[in-house]
């Protein structure tokens, strides 16, 4: 069950990721690859965390997409802040 979780969470921030930057896939994005390395500038780090703010629901200030370097970091942020609510 938390795999899948964790799964869930890491597919969509990947997908939200690949939207934001334009890629043809969300397969493309490597859950360790750092996001700057990425093409991500201040600019697309806050589209990214308005999107995902719109499919979770959570509360994501402005630094907290921009606080965790990788999908995986920002998919494990997103885990935690869904069951601290």
């Amino acid at each position: 069950m938390e795999a899948d979780q964790d799964e869930m969470l890491s597919d969509l921030v990947c997908t939200h990721i690949s939207a934001v930057l334009g890629l043809e896939s969300a397969d493309v994005v490597q859950p360790n690859q750092i996001f700057s390395e990425l093409g991500f500038d201040s600019l697309s780090m806050l589209t990214l965390r308005n999107r995902l703010k719109s499919a979770t629901g959570l509360h994501l200030d402005s630094s907290s997409v921009s606080h965790y370097s990788t999908p995986s970091a920002l998919a494990q942020h997103l885990k935690q802040t869904l069951l601290e609510t």
